[in-house]
């Protein structure tokens, strides 16, 4: 990371705001910064391990720009001019900040919980737009490295517009379809790699038979004494059958892509479920291309929430309640605050009563005996009272 930094020509500006942190986070520092109306939480160092803690302390550094530049110039820091930020350092953050902001927008929404890996083709052309966009002055190596390493990586080594699972999971989204490919061959490509998986699907669906039909078939060609090669010959139409199914699915396809895309906000699954039935082949192929994630941020946040419920102090939680602890807080927050009955024939874990210990006799009888004997003592208890109260 240190090599790259030095590579974009950013690496001097990140060390000497890294020292700067690191003195105005003194106690001299803390003081001063406290008579400016800021606070030393407001001061981010980074991770070496986190690229976005970058971000932050630099985000951090420009919002207080006011207090920093006025605070430097205190003499009871130390601080030598080579080590205060100048104004060419002001613009370069400025810089940095414009070309990392994308960035980190979109691996943000990359690592959401809901998010399907037909978020992956919108958000890397409009990370390379945004990136593009950017003025650059000052940075414009970082810029044309970042840019570079981006091509280099999901464009030339991976391939992710030419990735059937990619490239089919955008086109089944109603919100982008074919309309964010970078170019008109790899959407065109895209629309064939759909056209062979409905096929496929459609071919798959057909072959399959059930069990009992399959057995009458066998035992009528028993019966009327026909061979194997009465159906190796038999070309009953087989071909034009082919063709429409290969007719239907072209034709599916097209009334999907001519419909209006969808608002960019909608849920797509919450759409498929609407109109599913329209498109059914493509339905089937959303169950498929829809379910898989773009990271693993999900599932490991997912392991950490694990860890903070089955702490220490929870060591005898039973597995079932652990999952369904975990599902609780993944799904409530999809109900949106409605409050929703549970269908009648559903049983949470756990939740059958245990059946009532029977006590023995003796038990029971010592209870009675107990019960008429605090009786008869309040009864003989009160009548001496009343009997005290009549002699006086």
């Amino acid at each position: 990371k240190q090599w790259y930094q030095r590579r974009v020509g950013i690496g001097k500006l990140i060390k000497k705001v890294k020292k700067l942190i690191k003195k105005l986070r003194t106690s001299t520092g803390k003081r001063i910064l406290n008579q400016n109306q800021v606070s030393e939480n407001a001061l981010v160092t980074p991770c070496d391990t986190r690229w976005n803690s970058y971000f932050y302390m630099l985000e951090c550094v420009q919002k207080n720009k006011g207090a920093i530049s006025v605070t430097q110039l205190d003499e009871s820091l130390g601080l030598g001019s080579r080590q205060q930020l100048n104004p060419d350092n002001w613009e370069k953050i400025t810089a940095i900040l414009t070309i990392l902001k994308p960035i980190l927008y979109c691996t943000k929404a990359a690592e959401g919980d809901g998010v399907a890996i037909s978020e992956v083709i919108p958000l890397l052309k409009r990370l390379n737009i945004e990136i593009d966009g950017t003025d650059g002055t000052g940075v414009q190596l970082m810029k044309t490295s970042i840019l570079s390493e981006i091509k280099r990586y999901f464009v030339t080594t991976y391939g992710v517009e030419t990735r059937k699972e990619y490239a089919v999971a955008t086109v089944l989204d109603p919100r982008f379809k074919v309309a964010v490919f970078q170019t008109r061959e790899n959407a065109q490509l895209a629309r064939l790699m759909v056209l062979s998986e409905m096929q496929l699907a459609l071919s798959t669906s057909s072959t399959a038979k059930d069990p009992a039909t399959s057995s009458s078939d066998s035992q009528r060609d028993q019966e009327t004494g026909n061979s194997i090669w009465d159906k190796v010959f038999d070309d009953s139409g087989t071909s034009q059958d082919e063709e429409d199914q290969e007719d239907a699915s072209r034709i599916e396809l097209q009334n999907y892509l001519k419909e209006k895309r969808s608002p960019r906000t909608i849920d797509p699954l919450c759409w498929w479920k609407v109109n599913g039935t329209k498109y059914p082949i493509l339905s089937k192929l959303v169950r498929r291309f829809h379910s898989c994630p773009p990271g693993s941020a999900a599932s490991e946040r997912l392991f950490s929430t694990a860890k903070d419920v089955a702490g220490t102090k929870r060591l005898r939680l039973k597995p079932e309640n652990l999952e369904c602890l975990l599902f609780l807080k993944y799904n409530l927050r999809s109900l949106n605050g409605e409050k929703r009955a549970p269908p009648e024939d559903f049983e949470a874990p756990n939740s059958r009563i245990p059946p009532t210990p029977v006590l023995s006799e003796s038990r029971h009888s010592e209870e009675e005996t107990s019960d008429i004997d605090i009786s008869d003592t309040e009864s003989d208890t009160e009548a001496d009272t009343e009997a005290d109260t009549g002699n006086d």
